[in-house]
């Protein structure tokens, strides 16, 4: 990461110490777009590997969103509903797989 990392940056940074072993069945490829940030999160049964930047290989999901959104979604500050999905504040391609991400990790 960059010197002047972001609070977005920040959040994936501390994905790996977070995350919780034995909470995802198979692997998977989860891909961001936060506003101009992009990160790519492969989780698998044992382990959790961030990228900046998208991979070469397509996510089993994606989610692209704002900053603000992202942030306090993370934080638990934000409930996302049905009408930021219809609105497009929030799109994906497997809004389901997102419930999964999110109970990979220890957020306390």
């Amino acid at each position: 990461m960059s010197e002047e990392t972001t609070e977005v940056g920040k959040v994936f940074a501390l994905l790996p110490a977070r995350f919780r072993t034995g909470r995802v069945a198979e692997k998977r490829v989860y891909y961001f777009s936060i506003d101009e940030e992009k990160w790519t999160v492969t989780l698998g049964p044992d382990a959790c590997e961030v990228t900046e930047g998208k991979l070469g290989e397509d996510a089993d999901c994606y989610l692209k969103t704002s900053t603000e959104i992202f942030l306090g979604t993370f934080r638990g500050e934000y409930a996302p509903s049905i009408m930021d999905f219809v609105s497009g504040k929030i799109k994906s391609n497997r809004p389901e797989l997102l419930r999964d991400f999110i109970e990979a990790f220890d957020r306390s």
